[in-house]
């Protein structure tokens, strides 16, 4: 399973901020977008794609959402939208995959299974022109039990700041000796990611 997001902002005078979204998916991921949106009404599918995208951004207004056909399983699933932020955007990657409903609980009696037992790589990379003043530019990288969690910031040029979050789990199935450690990874993975 691969989830990736590619947001670009940039400042601007009626709107702080205005950009773009551009979201891909393979394996469970993938079907879990097509089967949330199969057979709804355009007004039913954007209902439900901006849900999930509040949660990311809750403070932006999303527009020109765009979601190659649900139903033709030959097309690779991608999604584009327009993004208008009020203040500083800092989208976070939680809901492409929840780690707060897998780690909810302090601790476990039992193995845990990610994923549905499949190897999930997750890439956010958000991309700021301009005058963008990120609070928290610190970087970010643990491994725990075959789950690998990175946070890097980049400089392209004088005018873009990139940083890339990314969430690799090659061992879906984690350990109960494991799953503290790794739940208190991942929560301050998303600690990072929070402005």
């Amino acid at each position: 399973t691969t989830i990736e997001e590619h947001w670009k902002f940039r400042a601007m005078n009626e709107t702080p901020y205005i950009g773009t979204l551009q979201d891909t998916w393979t394996g469970l991921a993938e079907y879990d977008v097509r089967s949330s949106v199969r057979g709804r009404s355009p007004r039913q599918r954007d209902f439900i794609l901006q849900t999930q995208l509040t949660r990311q951004l809750n403070n932006a207004d999303f527009t020109k959402l765009d979601l190659t056909p649900a139903d033709d399983l030959s097309t690779p699933l991608r999604f584009d939208a327009q993004v208008n932020a009020p203040s500083e955007p800092q989208p976070s990657p939680r809901t492409s995959f929840d780690v707060a409903a897998y780690f909810a609980l302090p601790e476990r009696d039992r193995p845990l299974l990610i994923n549905n037992g499949q190897k999930l790589h997750l890439i956010q990379i958000v991309e700021w022109s301009d005058t963008f003043a990120a609070k928290n530019r610190a970087s970010f990288d643990q491994q725990v039990a075959g789950i690998h969690a990175t946070i890097t910031w980049k400089r392209s040029g004088d005018q873009t700041l990139l940083r890339t979050a990314e969430l690799t789990i090659d061992q879906p199935l984690v350990a109960q000796a494991d799953y503290v450690a790794v739940r208190h990874m991942l929560r301050d993975w998303i600690d990072h990611l929070t402005p």
